[in-house]
């Protein structure tokens, strides 16, 4: 991302385990009986954590004095920690927040060395899609194809595994957890100068505390697949968009990144050149409403949360806090 310096590399040896035969841990944030974020010690995953001393930073870029808000991104929907390893290794610090426990089991062991030097804080709660919500249990959907599409929501945690991925209650398995607000994350980590959200329609409850900050983070994505986030982003007081293809960032395996964000991301019909809300929301539109065409810069065939829509194609949107 142009304008934000990138970190040099720092050489560290952490001490994961303090005493002989101790099992290695890291920090994790969860939800505390009061409904805030507390600090708790985690085992690190048995399948392929290790104790002892590790050497350097594998995956990251610690940031020269620590992490700061102008530096720290935060990466909602962590999944397999794929962003945020990219982030990490641009120099940024970051928040993940996930729901999801294997997920999180498997980054303590991915990332045990971020974790323990604070280059990465991981938070495992499920975000409240609406404030009301807020500190109860709701039925999460977990999706037996792609943890992907985890969500709130069975017509995304219970898509099909075949394409157009139509609802298949046979597809997830349905379990209650506790939620938090959105607003709770920002009130212990502050505002970050990028938000990524992709929690599979959760987004709203996070859109619901962006309008109560004074200082939002100077730049947003968002997983969309109509009108209704472009607009909310709008809302919000972001003048300046991109609509960013994400089927070019998947590999052959199915599996794919968020990829560049800010100036770097690349925009369906202008590249890195930024454009109006109006523009973007007209291409959003379209591409809602019409059939994938492979000659089409930004085409459609885009499945709805609502599992309305002509295909599996999807786009992110980005926004920037200045034009």
């Amino acid at each position: 991302m142009r304008g934000l310096p990138f970190r040099s590399a720092v050489c560290l040896t952490v001490l994961v385990s303090a005493s002989k035969g101790a099992a290695p841990s890291v920090p994790i944030f969860v939800r505390s009986e009061n409904g805030t974020l507390e600090v708790q010690s985690t085992s690190i995953h048995p399948a392929s954590g290790h104790a002892g001393v590790v050497t350097a930073l594998e995956h990251g870029m610690m940031p020269q004095g620590g992490c700061s808000s102008a530096n720290t991104v935060f990466d909602f929907g962590f999944f397999d920690g794929a962003d945020s390893r990219y982030y990490m290794a641009s120099g940024f610090c970051v928040v993940g927040v996930e729901a999801d426990a294997t997920l999180v089991a498997d980054a303590t062991s991915a990332f045990q060395t971020e974790l323990t030097t604070g280059q990465l804080r991981l938070v495992h709660v499920a975000v409240a899609l609406r404030n009301e919500d807020v500190n109860t249990e709701q039925v999460f959907f977990e999706n037996h194809c792609t943890k992907e599409w985890n969500s709130f929501l069975p017509t995304v945690g219970c898509r099909s595994c075949s394409a157009p991925h139509h609802l298949d209650e046979s597809s997830c398995t349905r379990h209650k957890v506790t939620t938090v607000s959105c607003a709770s994350i920002f009130a212990q980590f502050g505002v970050p100068v990028y938000l990524k959200l992709d929690v599979e329609g959760a987004e709203t409850g996070c859109f619901e505390a962006l309008s109560k900050l004074a200082v939002r983070p100077s730049y947003l994505s968002v997983e969309a697949t109509g009108a209704e986030y472009v607009d909310a982003i709008s809302r919000l007081g972001y003048p300046s968009f991109k609509l960013v293809r994400q089927d070019r960032l998947a590999s052959l395996d199915g599996t794919s990144t968020s990829g560049p964000f800010g100036d770097a991301a690349e925009d369906c019909r202008s590249g890195p050149a930024w454009r109006s809300f109006a523009a973007v929301r007209r291409d959003m539109i379209r591409a809602s409403r019409v059939v994938f065409n492979a000659s089409d810069p930004c085409p459609g065939g885009v499945l709805g949360i609502d599992q309305s829509g002509n295909g599996a194609m999807w786009y992110d949107v980005h926004a920037k806090a200045f034009a």
